[in-house]
Order: structure tokens, then sequence, then C-alpha cells
């Protein structure tokens, strides 16, 4: 029904007849369009007027975020981040409403001028834009297989001016290590030894969470995943409620990030500690838990995180 309803938006008294074996047809710019059933001529027509020859990009956009959140090991973070950019970049920008089918090089070069004429994103966020229209174009050209080529790839980006960055992120100082280490080493509360622990092993806070006992082998610890933050994309582009969750990947789903580091011997030591003062009902257990409301969980990042901040002064 909503598909008829559209396709009357075309015609002022849309004229419908049978053809000579009863099928019904109507004629669309001189062309005759004839189905088996009103049901399937309205299918046809609705293909014609609305089918992905005539999808604009931000037609694409939504399904093409579908596509990756069911095709692809994309996580739901990367998705929303993906809406984010779109909202704040894309829309209003008059190159959205154009049919991807028509769209050339310098309808995107229009585009990011207007992003880049001030100087306005840095290097990283242009490059994350841009990966959204080749992302967009990659799907047209491989699924829906209405343009075979991406315009916005003959471009040279030198043309493009972006911020210039200063990093100058803060960082643990030797001294401050030291400082923190001599801090913590009396105390035996879980968070005290996970960041201790954290000192001494070069792995992210999601991959320690995951740790279990049975990860450690001798003078080895093995990273076979890590413990996130998480939500899912429903398919009108909205998310489900935040969740952390165990995952076997690693950061960027790489081969490398599945790997074994040695502990050096104050590493071994702290782990040892764990074992003692919170002795794991088997080596399946996580190395890093605490009990909440009688039952065990694994640390929370935000509490590493403000434990940390406090102990650092």
């Amino acid at each position: 029904m909503r598909k008829r309803q559209k396709i009357l938006l075309f015609f002022a008294t849309p004229a419908m007849w049978l053809s000579y074996d009863n099928r019904p047809y109507l004629y669309v710019n001189r062309k005759q369009i004839i189905g088996n059933s009103e049901e399937e001529l309205f299918d046809k027509l609705y293909t014609l007027f609305y089918g992905a020859e005539n999808y604009t990009l931000e037609d694409v956009f939504p399904e093409w975020l579908r596509f990756k959140r069911d095709n692809t090991p994309i996580d739901a973070k990367s998705l929303r981040i993906y809406i984010q950019e779109w909202n704040k970049y894309f829309v209003g920008q008059p190159i959205i409403k154009k049919k991807v089918t028509e769209l050339e090089s310098n309808d995107f070069v229009s585009l990011y001028r207007a992003w880049t004429a001030k100087r306005q994103l840095t290097p990283r966020l242009f490059s994350n834009l841009k990966s959204i229209v080749n992302g967009i174009y990659s799907y047209c050209i491989q699924e829906l297989r209405t343009v075979k080529n991406n315009p916005s790839k003959n471009i040279d980006m030198r043309q493009f001016p972006t911020k210039p960055v200063r990093n100058e992120e803060d960082v643990f100082t030797l001294s401050d290590r030291e400082k923190l280490l001599k801090q913590l080493e009396d105390k035996t509360d879980i968070y005290s030894l996970c960041m201790r622990l954290a000192f001494y092993i070069t792995i992210r806070f999601a991959e320690i969470s995951h740790l279990k006992f049975k990860d450690v082998k001798g003078d080895r610890l093995y990273i076979n995943g890590q413990y996130l933050l998480t939500t899912s994309m429903n398919d009108d582009l909205s998310f489900e409620e935040n969740r952390y969750e165990n995952v076997d990947h690693v950061k960027g789903y790489q081969r490398e990030g599945y790997r074994y580091i040695l502990l050096v011997p104050e590493a071994q030591k702290i782990i040892k500690l764990v074992r003692k003062h919170h002795p794991p009902g088997s080596d399946d257990d996580y190395i890093f838990r605490r009990m909440v409301d009688g039952e065990e969980k694994q640390l929370s990042i935000s509490t590493f995180n403000s434990k940390i901040k406090k102990n650092a002064g």
C-alpha cells in the first residue's frame, strides 16, 4: 500500500489499461510498463521511480551502514561515529540530494572545498569523511551495481588544506611511573594490583580486563581478546543501550593482535599476589575481577581510570 501511495504522487490521474491477455499496464514517458498483476505493476513502477538507479547519497548512506553492520566486522562504535560525522558534515550539503549515478568529480571538489577552505578539518577527520564517500561508492559499485567507478578517486587531494595538529598527549613520565608504583606497592586490592601490572606490561586495559589465569604460561602472557564497551545498531540507525562484552578479537581485528608478551619478574609477582589475595575458583576465572551484588564481574574501565588519576595526584 505504501508503494502504491508513493507511486500515485507521480500521476495526477493515473490511467491504467488491460492488455490483450488481461495484464495491467500504463505508460511512463511513452514507455509501456506492464505487470502480471496490479501489485506487480506497482512494484515495477516503484523500482522505476525509487530504485537503486535513482538513489541519492542520503538514500545510500543508511543502506551502506546496515550492510557494514551485517557483512563486515565493524563495531557499533565506528558506525555511530560515521552517523555523527554524516550529520555534522554531510547533512545540509546540496551534494547528498543528487543521484549517485549523476555525481561527478567536481561535485566532490566543491564539497571538500567547503570543508577545508578555512582549515576547519584535521588530516585525520578529513580522511574519515572521505572514507564515508569511498565506502558508499564501494557499496554502489559492488552491491547495488549502479555505478562503475568512484569519481572522488580522480581528485588531487593536495589542493585541500587541513588544520595543523600538535600532539600534546598527557603521558606518564618515568618519574611519574616510579612515584605511582611506590604509592601502590603495599596495596593488595584488585584495582591497585591491576594498575601495578598495567605499568609492567604494554597492553590496553580492554585486554588486561579480558585476561584469565589460564592465559599465563610460565613467563608468557597470551592475549586472546578484550573486554569492550559496545552496543548494537538498529535498522533505523538508532542504538541499543551500551553494554560491556567479551570479544575474541583484538583492536583492528588484526591477526598480529593475538600475541604473547614476556612477563618480567615483577609482573609475575603481581599475578601471584592476585592469586593469593583474590584466589580464583579455577584457571578459567578472569585475573582482575570484583564482586558486584554477590556476583563476580570484570573491572570497570571508568573506575580504573579514576583510581589512576587519584593515585597519580
